[in-house]
């Protein structure tokens, strides 16, 4: 499984927190179409918190 990100803001990293809050992965990204692979990460819920180019966004997402 793939998410994919568009407008990034190239001077922000992107986030992958589990379900209890921990930081699972901190990617820095200099392009605003992004596809971070997540299928290294183990079964679960996940938040990702980035900041595009007009706002911070965030998303929940399951890896089964």
């Amino acid at each position: 499984m793939n998410v994919n990100i568009k407008n990034i803001d190239p001077s922000k990293g992107i986030q992958i927190y589990s379900s209890n809050g921990a930081l699972v992965r901190s990617i820095s990204t200099g392009e605003e179409i992004n596809t971070i692979d997540v299928s290294t990460l183990e079964k679960g819920m996940y938040i990702l918190k980035a900041n595009t180019v007009k706002e911070p966004v965030s998303a929940n997402f399951i890896v089964k």
